[in-house]
Parts: structure tokens; C-alpha cells; sequence
């Protein structure tokens, strides 16, 4: 059910681990919010004989009597238990297929694919601009590119850390990591230096090439519910080592590439920020569609 946003990890942990999710207020989600995910797919497994109806079970949770565990029991004397193991085996296929990271990384690409069909993706590269820690969109979205594109991703101001083996035995992760600690090798410069060392020297590369034409695109996010306005992501975490304008550099790269393509990705919950201070981004991805837009919205699967 919805808290934060309709969209949120949890779905899909319950579908790759091989279990259909009984979705409260499934029939209620715009139809542009989550897109991938299999509603109708789940909506005939919650509709099968003998399954209890959302109806049912929102009384019982609501109610102020104490309910039972029989309110939300299988009535197995009618359920068809052929039907239901058939919707899951198209339930785990499905995810598979779409629903990972990889895929993610690759629908990303796709999109820039489709506004620049001469772009030779990876070619020069990507530049991900995003925070170092990780929300599960950011996170997911920074593995699956690393998958798609290898080395011809660069991300600003450094890498995602938690994601790497070398930082598999942390204990400060989100969520304590499940699903993203540890999952990408540790590389290049992170695995013959130490690690402030590698950030220094990583991020010098990177704006080296963001001054001499590196990326074929460009994508901003807004992770952590904040970092609308991209100078924020240099005031946080360059240390104070540099003083030109993040975006001031991101704008001037655009005049000076206007063929390069540049992403907004809005993953905030519905509290936060949804907008951007970069003017004519080609694409902004949202995880809500009630949210603020400023450019067109691809949906292309």
C-alpha cells in the first residue's frame, strides 16, 4: 500500500524472492505510476477464488474490534492453486526480465537512444550526478548503469561506495544494504588506492572531462528527498576544493554540446522536492506523476 509514494522497494523484494504481494489499493495507482511494475499480473492473482478481498481486509485492519487471523486466510476448499502457481511463474519471469537492475540501466539508456538516435551510447560516456550514499533509486539506478555502460559511466562528486565489495562489511548502509551492499566489484582507481585518495583523483577526472566534451549525457537526481537545486551536491561534498558553479558547469557544457542529452530523475518521496533549477532538461523522470514536470515523459518499455 502506499506511504511515502506508491512506488518503493518493497514490491519488488516480494516478487523476486518468488511471492505474489497482496496490494492494498493496487487499483488505485495512476496509470503512469509505476509503469513496469505488473499490476495486472497481480490483480488477477489477488482476484483468484478464495483469496480475501482488498475490501475485507482493509475492514479488519481498520476496524476497532480485534480481528483474526482468519480475516486474511486463503479459503483453500475454492482456490485454484493451479491458476496461482501459473501467475507466479509469470510473476518471476516478468521480474526477470524488467525488473532488475540491469534493465533499469538499459531502459535509461534507451531513453537517450531515442532523443539522440546518432548517439553511439556508451561513446564518450555518462555522467551521473547523485549523492554518494544511497536511496534505493539512486542506488539501483547507479548499479544498473555501472552493469549497461562499465567504465564509460562516471558519477559526481565520487562513486557509490556501498554498492562496491570493497565496502561489503560496512554497517552504516540504508536499510543495512539488503539488495545493494557489496553486489558491484570494486575497480580502477578504488582498488590499488586508498579510498580519499581515489575520490580526489576521481573526481579531478571527471571534471576534466566534463570540460572537454566526455558524456554523451547528462543525469541529475534529486536523491535523499533533496538536491533540486544540483550546486547543492558541491557545497556538500567537494570538501571546499572547488568553487565553479555545478550547474553553472553542467549549463555550459550543454552550449558548448548542444547534441549531449540531459536527465532529471525525480525519486523523491511526495514530501520532498520534485523540481529542478536546470532550465530544458530533455527528460525528467518522475517516480509519481502528480509531481512537477520539465520536459517530456517517455514510456517507452
Amino acid at each position: 500500500m502506499r506511504k511515502g509514494g506508491w512506488d518503493c522497494f518493497r514490491h519488488y523484494e516480494i516478487l523476486a524472492n518468488g511471492c505474489v504481494p497482496f496490494f492494498l489499493g493496487i487499483d488505485d495507482i495512476p496509470p503512469l505510476t509505476m509503469h513496469t511494475f505488473p499490476k495486472e499480473l497481480v490483480q488477477r492473482a489477488m482476484r483468484l477464488p478464495g483469496v480475501p478481498t482488498q475490501k475485507s481486509v482493509i475492514n479488519a485492519l481498520t476496524s476497532t474490534a480485534p480481528y483474526t487471523a482468519d480475516s486474511f486466510r486463503i479459503d483453500f476448499s475454492v482456490f485454484n492453486e493451479t491458476a496461482y502457481c501459473e501467475l507466479r511463474q509469470q510473476l518471476v519471469q516478468y521480474a526477470r526480465e524488467r525488473l532488475t537492475t540491469r534493465a533499469l540501466g538499459k531502459y535509461v539508456v534507451k531513453q537517450i537512444l531515442s532523443l539522440r538516435p546518432s548517439v553511439p551510447i556508451p561513446g564518450r560516456g555518462v555522467l551521473l550526478i547523485t549523492e554518494p550514499s544511497v536511496e534505493y533509486q539512486s542506488g539501483f539506478l547507479y548499479i544498473g548503469l555501472v552493469e549497461v555502460l562499465g567504465s564509460k559511466l562516471s558519477t559526481y562528486p565520487r562513486r557509490k561506495a556501498i554498492v562496491h565489495a570493497d565496502h561489503s562489511n560496512d554497517t552504516n548502509a540504508y536499510g543495512r544494504g539488503f539488495g545493494f551492499q557489496g553486489v558491484l566489484p570494486t575497480t580502477g582507481l578504488y582498488a590499488d588506492h586508498a579510498e580519499e585518495e581515489a575520490d580526489h583523483a576521481y573526481q579531478t577526472i571527471v571534471e576534466y572531462r566534463l570540460q572537454n566534451g566526455g558524456f554523451d549525457a547528462i543525469i541529475v537526481t534529486n536523491g535523499g528527498n533533496e538536491y533540486c537545486e544540483v550546486d547543492l551536491y558541491q557545497a556538500k561534498f567537494n570538501g571546499g576544493r572547488r568553487t565553479t558553479s555545478l550547474r553553472a558547469k553542467v549549463l555550459e557544457y550543454r552550449a558548448r554540446h548542444p547534441d549531449s542529452v540531459l536527465m532529471f530523475v525525480d525519486r523523491s518521496d511526495l514530501g520532498g522536492c520534485h523540481t529542478t533549477d536546470l532550465p530544458n532538461v530533455d527528460v525528467h523522470f518522475v517516480r509519481e506523476t502528480a509531481n512537477a514536470l520539465s520536459g517530456p515523459l517517455l514510456l517507452q518499455s
